[in-house]
């Protein structure tokens, strides 16, 4: 056989794995309050908590994918020792 063999598969290349980051995301819809006619108003936002060193960090904002690069940013700041 030869390497140019049609019936062999190529080796898949390796993905590199992602990295564990601490933390956790939660969508908040409590309600917050009446508008002026009586109506209830309720918070629509996705929150991000993570500790590090007894302090806590927090973020609030209606786009998920704002939330996840928040706490890979911590976790790149925590590794280089800058929290």
């Amino acid at each position: 056989m030869t390497s140019e063999d049609p019936f062999t598969l190529p080796l898949p290349l390796e993905e590199p794995t992602p990295q564990r980051v601490k933390g956790s995301i939660s969508f908040d819809h409590s309600k917050k309050g009446v508008n002026r006619l009586g109506q209830p108003k309720f918070h629509n936002a996705f929150r991000a908590t993570v500790t590090y060193n007894g302090k806590k960090y927090r973020k609030r904002s209606i786009d998920k994918t704002d939330c996840e690069r928040f706490l890979r940013h911590l976790a790149d700041l925590y590794a280089k020792g800058q929290l």
